[in-house]
Order: structure tokens, then C-alpha cells, then sequence
């Protein structure tokens, strides 16, 4: 009955979604947005046992005087010390979102302004170094595809800072040709090959046609953003989207139960 319950609860939740969206007209046209409500209605019951779960988590550890003791009273103090921020702010100004009390010690917007959103800006500083680190490991020319990902990087890189256009697509040829006598001599010579001609090619192009290597660096970064950017963006949201829908259908048909493992 744990599971029969659920997955008989969540095939009719789905069938109705997929009908009141093909049938707009009543007693359907209005159910989809009732579902919705009682999604939302969930959603907070649900979010109460998130919270319940993540404080008896970090008391249990910090009971345990585990490893990270230390960052489960810093998680506890900061959870409970805006929920106290909110109610305190919410009781005085009647909602925890009012301006006004941005500049008052100890309110809900005071706690974000001067705790939560320098912490975000720490996060997103390292967040450069692990970008810098995956750049790295991409852009290694080890293969034609990470060949291709480093020239159209450096074209983008190159056309959104046009002062410096001259000097990058040097840098790009150099890189070209020296990749290319690596491969050359790493057994792989066609390769290598390849990119020596194509870096030798970008070079008497700048030397023949400096002015229009600036002029054009723009209108081939746009290029790149608009044109074979946004033809794998939509490869990969089609991709999601089927992904998605063959998701839904195994869990309205009960084919996926992952979401059942703790009954």
C-alpha cells in the first residue's frame, strides 16, 4: 500500500496535467491551474520536512562532535538567525521585504546586504579559479574538437576586447603552429599538419589585412555567438526536453519508482 498508494496518486496527477493542457476547455481548463495550487500548497509541507531534516542533520552531528562540527553550528546559527531576522522585521514592518529597514542592525534585509551578499561575491571569486581550471582542461589541443572549442574561445575572447586584436590572433597563429609541431611529431602527423597550415594562413592574413582583422573581429565574434552557438543550445535543449518527457513518462506510468526508495 506505501507504493501503490503514490504511484497510483502520481499516474492521475500526470494524466489530468496532460489532458487539462490538450483541453482547455471546462472542467479542464481550470485544473491545471488548481494542480498548481496544490503544488504550491506541497511544495511548502515539503520545504518544512527539508528544514526539520537539514536541523536534525547538523544536531545530530554536532552531538556526535563529528569532523565538521564546525560548519553545522555556523550552518545552524546562520538559519536560525535570519528566520529570527525575518520574524523580527516581518512584526515590525507587517513583511520581512521592506526597505526600509535595510540600514537596521539585525532586519531581514540588513542580514542579506551586509552577510549574505558578500558571501556570494566570495563564492563567485573562487568560482573564476575552478572556471580558469576547466578552461584549462578543455581547451588543451588534444583533439580536433578541443581544437575547434580553443580557436572559437580565443575568436569570442578576441572580438569582445577589440583593442587588443592584433596581438591575440598573433597569439592564436603562434599557438596554432606550435600545437600543430607538437602533433607532428607525437604521431600524429596529419594533424599536426593541419593546424601548422591553419596557423601559418591566420598569420599572412593579419600581415595582409591588419585594418580589417580589427574591423572583422566583432562582426566574427557575433558569428560564433549567434550561429553555431545557439545551433548546440538548441542541440541540447531538444535533448533535455526529450530527456524530460521520456522522465515523465516513466514516472506517471510507474516504470521509474527512485522517487518511492524510502517507502
Amino acid at each position: 500500500m506505501k507504493r501503490t498508494l503514490p504511484l497510483v496518486i502520481t499516474f492521475l496527477s500526470g494524466v489530468f496535467i496532460v489532458v487539462a493542457f490538450f483541453i482547455p476547455h471546462e472542467p479542464f481548463g481550470s485544473l491545471e491551474q488548481r494542480m498548481l495550487v496544490w503544488l504550491a500548497i506541497l511544495s511548502g509541507f515539503t520545504l518544512l520536512l527539508g528544514v526539520d531534516s537539514l536541523v536534525k542533520h547538523h544536531v545530530r552531528k554536532i552531538s556526535r562532535k563529528s569532523k565538521d562540527t564546525f560548519y553545522s553550528i555556523v550552518t545552524l546559527v546562520g538559519f536560525f538567525g535570519t528566520l529570527a531576522a525575518g520574524i523580527v522585521t516581518w512584526a515590525k514592518y507587517g513583511t520581512p521585504l521592506e526597505f526600509a529597514s535595510l540600514n537596521e542592525i539585525g532586519s531581514f534585509f540588513w542580514v542579506y546586504r551586509w552577510i549574505m551578499v558578500p558571501l556570494q561575491g566570495t563564492m563567485f571569486a573562487l568560482l573564476a579559479f575552478f572556471i580558469a581550471s576547466a578552461a584549462y582542461r578543455a581547451f588543451r589541443a588534444r583533439t580536433l574538437d578541443a581544437t575547434l572549442l580553443l580557436i572559437a574561445a580565443i575568436l569570442v575572447m578576441v572580438g569582445r576586447v577589440t583593442m587588443g586584436v592584433i596581438p591575440a590572433v598573433i597569439a592564436l597563429a603562434t599557438l596554432l603552429i606550435a600545437a600543430g609541431i607538437y602533433r607532428f611529431f607525437m604521431r600524429k602527423p596529419v594533424f599536426g599538419a593541419i593546424l601548422v597550415v591553419i596557423g601559418a594562413a591566420v598569420a599572412v592574413l593579419l600581415l595582409i589585412f591588419p585594418h580589417d582583422a580589427v574591423r572583422l573581429a566583432p562582426h566574427v565574434q557575433e558569428w560564433i555567438m549567434s550561429v553555431p552557438q545557439t545551433a548546440a543550445r538548441r542541440g541540447i535543449l531538444i535533448g533535455v526536453t526529450l530527456g524530460v518527457v521520456a522522465m515523465s513518462v516513466r514516472i506517471i506510468l510507474g516504470i521509474e519508482r527512485t522517487y518511492l526508495s524510502s517507502t
